[in-house]
């Protein structure tokens, strides 16, 4: 079950090449407690072959569902950083 942890997510690509590119996500938890053990879910119509910040835990079609590192934590403005490499 995907807990509700993240109120706002923010997304851009970083970097293309042919076929492919380098992206992130800035995600604002709601809380801190237990971030470690939320689950993010979000819809990507990519294929992820590499990813940072986190570990796939699932996907059904273009939904992915994320856990956070243990050690990725917020940064001070709040935010805490999704990296990776897709196709699509």
């Amino acid at each position: 079950m995907v807990q509700s942890y993240f109120r706002e997510t923010y997304a851009w690509g970083k970097g293309q090449w042919w076929g492919g590119f380098n992206g992130e996500f800035l995600v604002k938890p709601d809380r801190t407690d237990g971030l470690q053990r939320a689950l993010f879910r979000f819809n990507a119509p990519v294929e992820i072959h590499s990813i940072w910040g986190a570990e796939i835990v699932s996907r059904e079609g273009d939904s992915y569902t994320v856990k956070l590192a243990w050690w990725n934590q917020p940064n001070r403005d709040g935010l805490v950083t999704i990296g990776m490499s897709a196709k699509g």
